[in-house]
């Protein structure tokens, strides 16, 4: 069963979590800390049991527990698709729940260059949300450019009732560079999203008392770094597809003063992702398929006193 949700139906739910936009689709929730922290849950699986893709690959984003949101952004995709049931385990025992995938948007058409603005407002956090793309095809040449940032301060239910520290900001940054030929395509991209996230903890409630856009005390900071590669050459009979991708997840949860540390996790998980696939076509009847994917991955604290994760 796949489901999938265009970009331009995820930013008119106007939801500020692309997750929350998500769960509209059956079978779909999301568990939530916070306005900026929610987690996908499909069919009552989440954490672990959901694998999360971003253009093919899989983010690595210590999703171990539900204050870790998948750092990805729904701007600059074409549309999110949700695997659910059997089809799930093609994509291995990590996407026993499910799988959610975000495909990027698609190349400008040829010889234009395209671009687009969005702007939106978020009553209920006072919240600001910009994003700005633009990208072009030139002859053989692809490109693309994307920024965006958003701003919110603390949440207001229907109550008027302020859940102090649920305040976040977020930043993202996105490029794209490819060539187009007859014998194959080339696409580099690169990707980075940094988030600051409050965090709602009796300790943190205790000190917070403004309603403000700053982290100050008790807040993730979040970024991830991904750069990847899809690559595809044709020889006669023989196509050869050749995907790559680099990310570089941290993560600091800050404290205050009061604590023995202020910045008391620190970790940065490395992940190196490759996929070699042939085919080739004897005739209209006859097809051999044949191909290598591996990864590693390297998980490291600094000298923050709480380790969540053991170097690995």
């Amino acid at each position: 069963t796949i489901t999938s949700i265009k970009a331009r139906e995820i930013h008119s739910i106007g939801t500020p979590s692309v997750m929350e936009a998500i769960a509209s689709r059956p079978g779909v929730h999301v568990i939530e800390k916070s306005p900026g922290v929610s987690v996908p849950s499909i069919r009552g699986l989440s954490l672990d049991n959901i694998l999360v893709l971003n253009n093919g690959f899989k983010l690595s984003n210590y999703q171990f527990s539900e204050d870790h949101p998948y750092l990805v952004n729904s701007y600059g995709i074409d549309k999110v698709e949700v695997i659910k049931g059997p089809a799930s385990i093609l994509y291995g025992a990590g996407a026993l729940g499910g799988v959610i995938n975000f495909i990027k948007e698609r190349p400008a058409a040829y010889g234009t260059v395209e671009g687009d603005a969005n702007l939106q407002y978020h009553s209920n956090t006072e919240g600001m949300v910009g994003n700005v793309g633009v990208k072009g095809h030139q002859g053989d040449v692809v490109w693309g450019l994307r920024a965006g940032s958003q701003s919110h301060k603390d949440f207001k239910d229907g109550r008027d009732s302020i859940v102090h520290n649920s305040r976040f900001n977020k930043d993202n940054l996105s490029a794209m560079a490819g060539i187009l030929k007859p014998v194959g395509s080339f696409k580099v991209y690169y990707d980075y999203n940094a988030f600051a996230l409050g965090m709602t903890v009796p300790p943190a409630l205790k000190e917070v008392n403004a309603n403000e856009r700053k982290n100050k005390v008790w807040f993730q900071h979040l970024d991830n770094h991904l750069i990847s590669t899809r690559n595809t050459l044709f020889f006669n009979k023989l196509k050869i597809d050749f995907d790559a991708a680099y990310q570089i997840n941290h993560r600091r949860l800050e404290t205050d003063t009061l604590m023995p540390a202020v910045t008391l996790i620190d970790m940065e998980d490395r992940l190196l992702v490759y996929d070699v696939k042939m085919r080739y076509r004897f005739s209209n009847k006859n097809l051999l398929i044949g191909g290598m994917q591996g990864n590693t991955e390297n998980n490291r604290n600094a000298t923050a006193p709480v380790v969540l994760l053991p170097d690995a």
